[in-house]
Order: C-alpha cells, then structure tokens, then sequence
C-alpha cells in the first residue's frame, strides 16, 4: 500500500541560490514539495514582498513553519523585536485565511 508522506523544505536550503525569500520560494514551487519552511533571517526581511502566485501556493501546503527572525549583528531593542512578531503575525495571516 503505498502512503504519500508529507515532504518539505525550508527557503534556507536554497539561499545561496536566491536571495530573496519570494525567488527562494519560486524554486520550492518548481519542485513541488507538499510541506514548506520560511526561513526569515533578519527582521528586514519581514519587509519583502511575497507575489501573489507564491501566497496561493503557501495556503495550499499541508505545512508551513515560519522561522522567526534571529540572525542580529548587535542588540535589538525591544520595539523592534514586537514589530517583528507583529509582521510574523501578519505574513502568517496573510498565508493561512483566504
């Protein structure tokens, strides 16, 4: 009997393909995997635009893990760490509600 097992990757085995999350993503796609990791650095890169294809592909995945930020060269302050969750909380929206 054969059973389809739930197979991801994260956007971080690709980085040094592609800088940016959404092209990291793209190549994700092309390969077609059914479970996907968004591996997010650095607080910047909660900035980044995500195309639209690429939303519609998230929201079908049977997984998804947002890896928080936590590449910093000094101390964050706290009001940058809270700006982080909420742009967290919003890219997770973003991805899981129609």
């Amino acid at each position: 009997m054969f059973m389809s097992k739930i197979v991801g990757l994260s956007t971080g085995s690709v980085y040094l393909m592609e800088n940016s999350i959404n092209d990291q993503i793209n190549i994700l796609r092309e390969i077609g995997v059914n479970a996907i990791e968004i591996l997010i650095a650095k607080g910047t890169d909660l900035n980044e635009k995500i195309s639209t294809k690429n939303i519609e592909f998230l929201k079908k995945q049977k997984y998804v893990s947002l890896h928080a930020p936590f590449y910093q060269k000094e101390k964050i302050p706290y009001d940058f760490n809270k700006q982080n969750v909420e742009r967290l909380s919003h890219f997770y929206n973003k991805i899981n509600h129609n």
